[in-house]
């Protein structure tokens, strides 16, 4: 129920809360990436926005390795 409402969030401003990125974003990217790579969730094949998003907020350089 969360990942649906969170892509349809994503699909009406570039970030969580805003078109800012806020904590929000920072909780639920661990959210995503944890369904992701934990729990081996395809969350991207129907969720595109959080496609997006997730793609964005991991570029950012605070998260590269």
């Amino acid at each position: 129920m969360f990942l649906p409402k969170l892509d349809k969030q994503l699909g009406q401003s570039k970030y969580v809360a805003t078109d800012n990125y806020t904590i929000a974003d920072i909780s639920a990217y661990i959210f995503v990436f944890v369904a992701v790579n934990a729990l081996k969730v395809d969350v991207f094949e129907t969720n595109q926005n959080i496609k997006r998003w997730f793609d964005d907020v991991s570029s950012r350089p605070a998260l590269q390795n």
